[in-house]
């Protein structure tokens, strides 16, 4: 029986196993189809004695695919290169079971995720959602302080002088103005602490606008019939 040599392709990392006589030659890779020169000289007799001392290890990818026999360091190098991923299987030897990758380099595990609101959270994560509710409040600080100024002084002095100077302009200015700037305000547009007058102005430009208006029908119809 003649003796074999172990060679890694120089491509995908597969050792190819060839018989002794073909030194010299070429082996295609039946992974990746490259083409492998075979060495000839005593030095690759005695890398091949070095390896067989070292476990070898295998690689599954999820697409079903198996690379290998390969020493540790080549391995290892593979991860570096980023060619395992969590989702790949390791096995040593041809009779181990697969393993996770990610068992033998944890580093391939992806970073845990901490859920904000959970009852269950880990130690430490107290800060964070203290952090988070400071941060939330630090916004709606913000969005305050970029809110329209109410003009509720504005519009209770307009409607009052509808009704005390009988000025039916000023009256509809606090009816139109006081119901636009109500709107805003349950927007979140406008500072809501002037919600009280700013009612209180459009509703009394509001009673005054209608009395006007029928008072000024009332006054048309009566013209009307004293001109028959």
């Amino acid at each position: 029986m003649s003796a074999t040599l172990d060679l890694p392709c120089t491509e995908c990392g597969r050792v190819l196993r060839v018989a002794e006589e073909h030194r010299g030659k070429k082996a295609r890779c039946p992974a990746c189809e490259a083409i492998v020169a075979i060495p000839s000289g005593g030095d690759f007799q005695l890398a091949a004695a070095t390896q067989n001392d070292q476990p070898q290890w295998y690689m599954l990818t999820p697409e079903g695919q198996i690379f290998g026999p390969v020493d540790p360091d080549h391995l290892d190098r593979w991860v570096s290169e980023g060619r395992v991923t969590a989702d790949c299987s390791l096995r040593e030897g041809e009779t181990a079971g697969w393993r996770p990758a990610d068992e033998r380099y944890p580093i391939l595990q992806p970073p845990p995720h901490q859920a904000g609101g959970s009852p269950f959270a880990p130690r430490g994560e107290t800060g964070a959602v203290a952090a988070a509710a400071a941060s939330r409040g630090t916004q709606s600080t913000e969005q305050a302080n970029y809110m329209k100024p109410h003009r509720g002084g504005l519009i209770l002095v307009l409607g009052l002088a509808g009704l005390l100077a009988v000025c039916p302009v000023a009256a509809i200015f606090a009816w139109t103005m006081g119901a636009a700037d109500l709107r805003q305000m349950r927007q979140g547009r406008m500072d809501p602490e002037g919600l009280g007058i700013t009612k209180g102005g459009m509703i009394l430009g509001m009673v005054i606008s209608i009395i006007d208006i029928v008072a000024f029908v009332v006054f048309m119809f009566l013209m009307l019939m004293l001109a028959r």
